[in-house]
């Protein structure tokens, strides 16, 4: 076999191994679910480590450790009712950060540096409203 076909034959397994795994993915999704996480909105490098469940979604609260940073994010459980989000995140002397959505999935990311600093964050979907009772402080 040529080298040209060897490629071809490389790239046409890549793809049916990645349509594969799409579909494997979206199999699993539940009907009109938002198609990321608060992980996959906040980026690489954050873990959660924290989470309040809302009735419509859920409120997120990520760290970074290396980077001394928070991320806040508010995510829809159902994309067919698209209403207000919300996601407030702050750093104790400092103003709130937020962010307001009327868009149907997701509000934020909201990214604050907090390096030995502790946050407090919540947010609202749609009528129901959470902030944080105590801080959060992760070191």
């Amino acid at each position: 076999m040529s080298r040209r076909n060897l490629a071809i034959c490389a790239v046409l397994l890549a793809l049916t191994i990645g349509g594969l795994s799409l579909a494997a993915k979206l199999a699993g999704k539940a009907p009109d679910s938002p198609d990321y996480s608060a992980q996959d909105l906040c980026g690489s490098g954050y873990r959660i480590v924290a989470q309040h469940d809302l009735p419509g979604g859920t409120l997120s609260l990520g760290y970074h450790k290396q980077s001394a940073s928070y991320c806040a994010v508010a995510v829809r459980a159902d994309e067919r009712h698209p209403k207000r989000l919300q996601v407030v995140l702050r750093v104790a002397g400092h103003p709130e950060d937020d962010d307001v959505s009327n868009k149907a999935d997701a509000a934020g990311p909201v990214f604050v540096y907090a390096d030995l600093q502790c946050v407090t964050w919540g947010g609202a979907i749609d009528t129901s409203t959470w902030r944080s009772p105590t801080p959060h402080c992760t070191r």
